[in-house]
């Protein structure tokens, strides 16, 4: 699995939208790659849920005031 990520702490401007980390997966078995987000899902999801890569995006109503300037911890799960 590859991880490309612009960045660790949660800033206030970072509009909706805006990518925050890649993850790419490949070889595998074969079947379709799912992926799935847990932890701060209120200010981050991700772009697609299924395919080989997928993006950790801000959430659609950006970054909440309480969770500026703070590192969020998530996990990003592929399973095949």
């Amino acid at each position: 699995m590859i991880v490309t990520a612009i960045g660790v702490t949660a800033e206030c401007s970072w509009p909706a939208g805006t990518v925050v980390a890649t993850y790419s997966a490949s070889k595998g078995n074969g079947n379709p790659i799912t992926w799935a987000l847990t932890g701060d899902a209120v200010n981050f999801g991700l772009s697609t849920l299924s395919g080989p890569t997928t993006n950790v995006i801000v959430g659609p109503n950006g970054i909440a005031s309480a969770a500026c300037g703070t590192t969020a911890n998530i996990t990003v799960t592929a399973t095949q």
